[in-house]
């Protein structure tokens, strides 16, 4: 049950949050046109979000309960590994509608060689900001007892684990879109995005805990 709840949280918290990061998108492309469409591709992104998170939940509480040691570790890089196979078309797919229907920018084809690079960035990146983000979730839940802890908890880790790897998320962008990067630019949008994952986790951990407690 913790996984289908985790799945519909993240479903919700991506249709709340999607305008915003339309605009954390134009933001790291380094624009200022008018954004016609912010809720283009929500549907898409909202499916992403669920069939990820529902993958990413049932990996993650399975092998929390499976293994004795290296519970979190584990479990987050089975959890990251496996959501992220199905994750990353799902990714460049919903990016490129909100990119193409509000003419930010007219994103390349990716060959196999970039497909594969972009899967292993994307582990490489999401599997320590998730493992120090359920690390700090992790030690919330088991030493406070307070009212909303899905909330609280949420927001913490998300703050501190995005405020770290948030840099990579620019490049991770720009190669969804087929285009080159600069290291003089990893920091555009970086307040937006900052935002987008703290409203995201705690919307999201904030239902989870209250409807399906461990």
């Amino acid at each position: 049950m913790r996984p289908l709840i985790a799945a519909c949280a993240a479903c919700i918290s991506t249709i709340c949050i999607h305008p915003i990061h339309t605009k954390y998108l134009q933001k790291q492309l380094n624009l200022n046109n008018n954004i016609k469409y912010p809720m283009a591709g929500c549907l898409q992104s909202a499916a992403n979000s669920f069939i990820m998170t529902g993958i990413y939940f049932t990996s993650y509480e399975f092998s929390f309960i499976y293994f004795t040691k290296n519970k979190i570790p584990i479990a987050t890089f089975l959890g990251t590994s496996s959501s992220y196979i199905i994750g990353t078309p799902l990714h460049v797919y919903t990016k490129r509608i909100q990119v193409t229907k509000n003419n930010l920018n007219i994103p390349k084809q990716l060959n196999k060689k970039k497909w594969i690079s972009l899967y292993m960035l994307n582990v490489i990146n999401e599997y320590p900001k998730n493992l120090l983000k359920y690390l700090i979730y992790e030690y919330f839940l088991n030493n406070m007892n307070i009212k909303f802890i899905g909330l609280f908890a949420g927001f913490t880790s998300s703050l501190i684990t995005s405020i770290i790897f948030e840099p990579i998320e620019y490049i991770k962008t720009l190669k969804i879109l087929g285009l080159p990067f600069s290291f003089n630019n990893i920091y555009n949008g970086m307040f937006i995005g900052i935002t987008v994952s703290i409203l995201s986790n705690t919307i999201g951990h904030g239902i989870i805990e209250e409807l399906s407690p461990r």
